[in-house]
């Protein structure tokens, strides 16, 4: 693992972070032990998936997806409960999910958005509205952080 890659730290106290060759996730405990897979190589058929973070409960990441060396990327959420992945946006780099509800996410111009978030269905539940502006992108690395305590 590369430590220029985030990892997602999940309420079940596991870690899920991208394998060595930047193609599917592992999982492992916080406290140590055997890695897993959490996403298997293949599934994402040479594409990227960086810059994982958690959702509530451990259900699952949001995930950056880099294509063609990482010139297009767009968020995923893939959903550890039934393994399903699903494509939320084009051209987006990282995104969170926070307490109130909303997904916010890393437009490629560093615009900043939030949109309600259905946590049970693990979909976009309305408009995305504007909250920042020239967040700094570098390559793919978002310099961009919150927490819950703010």
């Amino acid at each position: 693992m590369s430590a220029t890659y985030s990892i997602a730290w999940l309420d079940d106290n596991t870690l899920v972070y991208p394998n060595e060759h930047l193609l599917g996730l592992r999982r492992v405990s916080a406290s140590g032990g055997a890695v897993t897979v959490a996403l298997a190589d293949s599934i994402f058929k040479g594409l990227a998936p960086l810059s994982p973070t958690p959702l509530p409960d451990s259900r699952g990441v949001l995930v950056q997806v880099c294509a063609s060396d990482c010139v297009t990327t767009s968020l995923w959420v893939i959903d550890f409960k039934t393994g399903k992945r699903t494509r939320l946006f084009d051209n987006a780099g990282a995104g969170w999910y926070l307490p109130t509800g909303h997904l916010v996410y890393v437009q490629g111009d560093g615009g900043v958005v939030a949109t309600p978030f259905d946590l049970s269905k693990l979909a976009v539940a309305g408009p995305a509205v504007p909250v920042l502006q020239g967040v700094a992108q570098t390559h793919f690395r978002t310099e961009l952080a919150w927490s819950r305590t703010g």
